[in-house]
C-alpha cells in the first residue's frame, strides 16, 4: 500500500461492485437490507448492487422504490443502481422479464 492512502482508500480501490437484477436467492438479504433501512422490500422487479458479494442496495424498476444499507457509505453505489435503471428502463419501455428473476407482486 502506498504511504499516501489509507486503508479505506485501498479497500475502495479493491472493490468489487456487481449492479445484476435481483434472483429468488436475494429475497433474505433483499428483507434484511429493507430492515436496516427502515423501509419495506421494493416491489417488482428489482435491480440489487452487491459490494463484495454483500447486497449494500436496491431499487425497483416497477416504481423506483430504493432501499440502501445506512450503515455504510452507499450514497454512489445508490446513484449507479438509479442510472442502470433509467438506462433499462427508458422512457416508458417495458422492463424484459428474465427467467429466474425476482418479482414481487405488491401486497
Amino acid at each position: 500500500m502506498p504511504a499516501t492512502q489509507t486503508p479505506n482508500e485501498t479497500n475502495a480501490i479493491n472493490a468489487e461492485l456487481t449492479i445484476r437484477r435481483a434472483r429468488v436467492a436475494d429475497e433474505r438479504p433483499l428483507l434484511r437490507l429493507a430492515g436496516r433501512d427502515s423501509s419495506s422490500r421494493p416491489r417488482g422487479e428489482v435491480l440489487v448492487a452487491e459490494l463484495n458479494g454483500e447486497l449494500v442496495a436496491a431499487r425497483s424498476l416497477t416504481n423506483g422504490q430504493a432501499i440502501a444499507d445506512p450503515f455504510r457509505p452507499t450514497a454512489a453505489i445508490a446513484e449507479l443502481v438509479a442510472a442502470r435503471a433509467t438506462a433499462l428502463v427508458g422512457a416508458g419501455a417495458p422492463v424484459p422479464r428474465r427467467h429466474g428473476a425476482l418479482v414481487a407482486e405488491p401486497v
